[in-house]
């Protein structure tokens, strides 16, 4: 099989969806087109890949000015995929690795009439959509559709058309659940150590990405106006490594400062090793984002066994049918009461985390168990597509 993706070559899930898949079936060829790539630094992320296809990084007095950089940048864009339409014959499949607006154009010039196209929808390109067209236009040209859970379907499907028998079901893995597996025999204070904590630090999570979307601003406001209700050794810990403003991280920062609560805030990239034991370091997790669609970093804090806070509206309802175990709130207006509750009800939580959130619940996040069903989805190209 030859595979050409579109998609972000730096990306986690990317990286490590393509490394999955070669482990899977070595013979096939895996090509992906990053046009912002920048070939002249060094990046880890290449050995899953044949070909990268992608522009020279601008020169710098061009990217300085807005109008010339975006002419310049789409030209550029252009130059290659009229390069890839080329030779494009020669793949099998064209897997479309998520629909933000650059994606989307990219598989819209492509000349994928005679290939069999896939186009799998993370969340945030749905949920955050800035253009209709562009999406629902690049839907229309997919063969098949990937869509992780039957929760996401149904949105979708509450504002576009797909047939039914065009969506495929797959769980993107967790690569920070495979080392989390393997440090099932390392305690929570060993890994609190490792990061640098004490080992009787209590540590809540705050979201899992630098975005507004977490809402940051609303928890810190809410956990500094019961500060004194806080378990003793409290440290207030956000993960805001990518995502979100430049000035929207510094506000969380100035907020932080002026309520006097011991904080840790990450935002240089962790290797995934180091993310399991922060998973691992972590007491509390409260994720009340506005959309999302089925949180990793989420599951990766229910398999620690630490007591998680989730806002009813999100889709997790496959996690609660496995009896997978969290505290919930309908409005972020609830969460001093909740936050209140789980303090006063620490020991009783804490045991009823540990009796329901068991290893075996997780299993099917695991890279090694789902990459089977994107392999059978995209080996799909075998069959008349027409006929999908």
């Amino acid at each position: 099989m030859r595979l050409l993706i579109i998609g972000d070559i730096d990306n986690q899930y990317i990286v490590n969806f393509s490394v999955s898949l070669k482990n899977y079936d070595n013979t096939i060829d895996i090509d992906i087109i990053n046009p912002f790539w920048n070939s002249k630094i060094k990046h880890p992320n290449i050995d899953p890949y044949k070909k990268i296809f992608a522009y020279p990084p601008l020169n710098p007095i061009i990217a300085r000015v807005p109008k010339i950089r975006g002419l310049v940048n789409i030209r550029n864009l252009n130059k290659t995929i009229n390069h890839i339409n080329k030779y494009i014959n020669e793949y099998d499949v064209v897997l479309l690795h998520g629909f933000w607006l650059t994606h989307c154009y990219i598989f819209s010039k492509l000349k994928t009439s005679n290939i069999f196209s896939v186009g799998a929808i993370w969340g945030s390109d749905f949920y955050k959509r800035q253009n209709e067209n562009e999406l629902f236009g690049a839907i229309d040209k997919c063969d098949l559709m990937v869509i992780s859970t039957q929760e996401m379907v149904k949105d979708v499907l509450r504002v576009k058309h797909i047939e039914k028998n065009k969506i495929r079901n797959c769980l993107f893995g967790l690569a920070p659940l495979q080392f989390l597996f393997q440090l099932q025999n390392i305690s929570r204070k060993e890994s609190k150590i490792r990061l640098g904590f004490k080992e009787d630090d209590f540590n809540i999570i705050c979201g899992y990405n630098g975005s507004t979307n977490c809402q940051h601003l609303k928890i810190i406001s809410v956990l500094n106006s019961i500060k004194s209700e806080l378990p003793k050794k409290t440290k207030v810990v956000l993960p805001i490594t990518y995502g979100g403003s430049t000035e929207y991280k510094m506000e969380i920062k100035e907020a932080l400062e002026i309520t006097g609560l011991q904080n840790i805030v990450y935002e240089k990239y962790l290797s995934d090793e180091d993310i399991a034991h922060l998973r691992k370091a972590t007491d509390l997790m409260i994720q009340i984002p506005l959309t999302d669609a089925f949180s990793g970093s989420m599951q990766e804090h229910l398999f620690a066994q630490n007591i998680v806070i989730v806002g009813s509206w999100l889709p997790y309802q496959s996690l609660k049918d496995k009896g997978v175990y969290y505290e919930t709130i309908d409005s972020i207006n609830d969460l001093k009461e909740k936050l209140l509750f789980v303090f006063k009800n620490l020991d009783e939580i804490k045991s009823q985390v540990i009796k329901s959130n068991t290893a075996d619940k997780f299993k099917t996040s695991l890279w090694s168990e789902c990459i089977k069903g994107w392999y059978d989805a995209i080996s799909e190209y075998k069959s008349d597509k027409n006929a999908c």
